[in-house]
């Protein structure tokens, strides 16, 4: 298992963290995806997941990612 650490910022609401976590859990081979109010989130993932391939699916969202 990979797990991978990042920041996500632009949450304004509980509808923020839904959209985010069905966007980031649909990232071929993620097995588990945690998201706390702060923007702290964990991925777990079968194999290495970039950055780039989150933001990738967050593409077109107001949602940015950084290095945790």
């Amino acid at each position: 298992m990979n797990t991978l650490h990042f920041k996500v910022s632009g949450m304004h609401c509980g509808a923020c963290f839904k959209v985010i976590t069905l966007k980031v859990k649909k990232i071929s081979s993620v097995t588990d995806f945690a998201l706390k109010e702060n923007g702290d989130a964990v991925l777990t993932s079968e194999r290495v997941i970039t950055l780039d391939e989150v933001r990738a699916s967050l593409e077109g969202t107001e949602y940015a990612i950084s290095a945790a």
